[in-house]
């Protein structure tokens, strides 16, 4: 399956540049590749030069054999120079090699004596890997140069998540992927006919993070707006939106600046959004330090009027925190993991560390970095946030810290206050502290079964973060007689 995958993303969309009279243009957005195809012929025939019908054959060959193939009749060469928008239906999967035949028929020979008959052949399939060996070898040599700009990592990241999607291929992801190809293999050289992606990095993170910009004709001192559009599931980076061109035009009429912040799966905007709003406006005044003042706001139906770009709809307001659970996301933080006292809790905290980072990757698009509990070296991360995942028996760090928690728990027993719950079943427990030699700074201790509040794209524990420290949830499956619930804040 995965190989037909690759096959199909391996698919290149030519622009054929006309030699002597045909072009062929091979692209449809909305098009699944083997199902249908569609293309637009062109000819830089004078109509002057040819008289009468042309006859126009378009077909799908692979080696000898006819795949699809269909003919247009046109009344004369004017209608071949404005070019012929051709559909074609193959039955099944393209194999590799296949190539696009276009010829054209005319009524008579030219005047210069070439023939009658002008074809062109268009390659639109390769090797299924050689698109990503193309690929694969660009980012290794950029990598190897330790290039600090997000760019090239944000276009390999790009790369892996069209090789690797489950979901059908499309044209536009072939034509997408062919880009990305080109434009590492160009870098840091801008690609003809290819937008500049725009990245910038985030320290809490350390992921790469795509924006758009967009400026009116004399960008000086035209006011910068950010806008944020964010749609009803989460949206990984590939597949990321863009404005429609009404929208654009009438902030080019403006006369405003547009940066897009790409809001990840932070869908209520009242996450990850919020701090990376200021991270796309600092990397957009990098590329444009001219930009006037700044507008956030969110997008709403009315922007295709010039006038409603000065008319901002602010982001939704964020309730102050009052407890510590969600602290941990506001600078660069670690996952730090138990791998000890046997291996059934071993593999419990590497699940639960990898449950914890994955809805973070859902709500941030990033994977902040996760070690052992035995490769844990204070020194090495100075300024981070700490997430703790297991019990004091487990996890190392969580031992040596363990008197500075406001409850302890084993296998069996949780205790809180000097008050003792049956641990049934692997509750979840979440309790946050402040470190000892750094209090602005949080360390987050996590074990049992990941049970956080919210949505696919939601931050972890950012509902529980608004009211607590403290959060024990039992599993579904606990018997009556055990705790069913203790959410409790342990306010200073």
């Amino acid at each position: 399956m995965r190989a037909l995958t690759l096959l199909f993303l391996a698919i290149l969309l030519t622009n054929l540049v006309a030699e002597d009279h045909l072009s062929v243009v091979v692209a449809d957005p909305l098009v699944r590749p083997g199902v249908v195809w569609r293309c637009t012929v062109r000819s830089a025939l004078d109509p002057g030069m040819v008289t009468g019908p042309v006859a126009l054959t378009v077909s799908l060959m692979a080696d000898s054999l006819v795949v699809a193939a269909t003919e247009v009749l046109l009344p004369d060469a004017l209608s071949l120079r404005s070019g012929v928008r051709v559909v074609l239906a193959p039955q099944g999967a393209l194999p590799v090699g296949v190539v696009l035949e276009v010829r054209a028929r005319l009524a008579r020979d030219l005047p210069n004596g070439e023939r009658p008959i002008v074809a062109r052949t268009v390659r639109l399939l390769e090797d299924p890997s050689a698109v990503s060996r193309r690929g694969a070898a660009a980012v290794a040599r950029l990598f190897a140069q330790r290039i600090t700009d997000p760019v090239p990592r944000l276009l390999a990241e790009e790369m892996a998540e069209l090789q690797f999607s489950t979901r059908p291929a499309t044209l536009s992801d072939s034509q997408h992927l062919r880009s990305i190809v080109e434009q590492l293999e160009a870098w840091p050289q801008a690609v003809n006919g290819i937008t500049s992606i725009l990245a910038f990095r985030d320290p809490v993170d350390d992921s790469v993070q795509p924006f758009r910009l967009t400026v009116p004709p004399n960008v000086s001192g035209a006011p910068l707006v950010l806008l944020v559009h964010a749609g009803p599931r989460v949206t990984a980076k590939i597949d990321w939106a863009r404005l429609p061109s009404a929208w654009l035009a009438a902030a080019t009429a403006a006369g405003v600046a547009i940066c897009e912040v790409y809001p990840a799966g932070d869908r209520a905007l009242n996450g990850v959004t919020q701090r990376r709003v200021a991270l796309a406006e600092a990397a957009a005044r990098a590329v444009h330090p001219s930009l006037g003042a700044a507008i956030t706001t969110v997008a709403h139906p009315g922007l295709h009027q010039p006038e409603a770009w000065h008319h901002a709809k602010p982001l939704p307001e964020v309730e102050p925190s009052v407890g510590r659970l969600a602290a941990w996301a506001t600078g660069p933080f670690v996952i730090v993991v138990g791998s000890g006292e046997n291996l059934a809790a071993a593999a419990d905290a590497r699940y639960l560390a990898q449950e914890f980072r994955t809805a973070w990757a859902n709500h941030a698009q990033g994977l902040p970095p996760l070690i052992l509990d035995k490769d844990y070296i204070p020194s090495n991360w100075p300024g981070y946030h700490l997430v703790l995942v297991g019990s004091a028996r487990s996890n190392r760090v969580i031992g040596a810290m363990a008197q500075d928690l406001p409850l302890t728990w084993d296998d069996r027993v949780v205790t809180w206050r000097e008050q003792e719950f049956h641990r049934s079943y692997l509750p979840f427990i979440a309790v946050a502290v402040a470190q000892k030699n750094n209090p602005q700074l949080t360390t987050l201790v996590l074990d049992g079964a990941p049970r956080w509040q919210g949505q696919s794209g939601e931050m972890p524990l950012a509902a529980e973060g608004h009211h607590a420290d403290l959060v024990i949830v039992p599993a579904p499956e606990a018997p009556g007689t055990a705790v069913q619930v203790l959410l409790e804040a342990c306010r200073k």
